[in-house]
This record gives structure tokens, C-alpha cells and sequence, in this order.
């Protein structure tokens, strides 16, 4: 799928030293009748065409408290579809922090976390750095049989925002309106 794709591009693009990237990629939804409307709501999102929108998304990029600017109507509650994606995401977080860590913020505070859902955004390098430093190889993501929750491409897809919010950076939502500062408690729970 895309994320593991992305976690081998991004080996190359932070030795380029960039300092915000954007992860856009193909959308093959079908367990979704809205499949072509979200990939395409997404993308006019983060490549808005109004220029002042755009503007404003590459200036909070540039502020260093930022960590992800998403898709608002994408930001969603870290506890949708927990139970199936908690094992991975637990196991991400150990390895990143501990577990103690990974058990406080999974286990006590997921209430107050959220994702992407979609996994397309931008995103400051620095901001997902612990990540990306993780060495994830195609071993590590299951066999492909149409998943629509619950792998590792999935707890990767949470851990991507969760991580720039553990490290208590700045998440964004942008949409036609413009850039916000998203709360940490959402309760877009679709």
C-alpha cells in the first residue's frame, strides 16, 4: 500500500535535508462508497487552490512547534477502531520510547489523541523523525489480503500523528476555510 512506500522514500528525502514533506498517494477505497470523493476532498485540502490557504500552510510548516497540517474532517479519535490497530501501535511506541510510555499514552490517554485518517498530510521531517528512524522492513507489514483495519500499515497510519502529539507539537487541520490549530480531544469519530 502507501506507507511502507513512504517510509523507503523518506530514507532518501531526509538525507536531502527538506524540512516539510507531503504525503500524497493513490486511493483505492473500495470498502468505501465514497472512495473517489475522499481521495479527491484530501487532496483539494492539502493542494488548496486558493493561494492564500496555500500561503498559510507552508508559513505554520514553517513554525518549529508544528508537527502535521491534515485534512480537518480527517482528524480523527485515536480509540476508532482501537482494538484492532492497539497491539502494532503499542508495540511502535515501545520501541520509540517504552512501554511505559506507550501503555500511559495508549492505555490512559488515548481519549486524548488523534489521527489523519488517510494517511495524507504534511509534515515537518523533525516532527515525525522518531518514526521514520524506525527500521521497518516488508517482513513487518502482513500478507496483503484486502485489510481495511488492523495491520501495521494502519497503526502507522495513528502513530504518525500520535507521535508529533506526544512530542507536544502543534497539529493543524486545513480545509477551504483555511488553517486551524486542532485540539488533541477530538470527537470526529466517524
Amino acid at each position: 500500500r502507501d506507507v511502507l512506500p513512504f517510509f523507503m522514500v523518506m530514507e532518501s528525502i531526509q538525507r536531502l535535508e527538506y524540512s516539510h514533506v507531503l504525503k500524497l498517494h493513490s486511493k483505492k477505497s473500495t470498502h468505501r462508497t465514497d472512495g473517489n470523493l475522499w481521495l479527491k476532498t484530501m487532496v483539494n485540502d492539502l493542494l488548496p487552490v486558493n493561494p492564500h490557504v496555500m500561503h498559510k500552510i507552508l508559513e505554520t510548516l514553517d513554525d518549529k512547534n508544528t508537527g502535521i497540517v491534515g485534512p480537518t474532517d480527517q482528524y480523527l479519535q485515536l480509540t476508532v477502531n482501537f482494538e484492532a490497530n492497539g497491539r502494532h501501535m503499542t508495540n511502535i511506541l515501545a520501541k520509540i520510547y517504552s512501554k511505559e510510555v506507550a501503555n500511559q499514552v495508549l492505555q490512559t490517554h488515548r481519549l486524548d489523541y488523534g489521527f489523519f485518517a488517510g494517511t495524507m498530510f504534511w509534515a515537518r521531517l523533525d516532527a515525525i523523525k522518531p518514526i521514520l528512524n524506525q527500521t521497518l522492513k516488508a517482513t513487518d507489514f502482513e500478507t496483503e489480503r484486502g485489510q481495511i483495519d488492523g495491520t501495521m500499515a494502519h497503526a502507522l497510519e495513528r502513530t504518525l500523528s500520535l507521535v508529533p502529539e506526544i512530542e507536544k507539537r502543534k497539529m493543524y487541520g486545513v480545509s477551504s476555510n483555511g488553517v486551524e490549530l486542532l485540539s488533541y480531544k477530538t470527537d470526529n469519530i466517524p
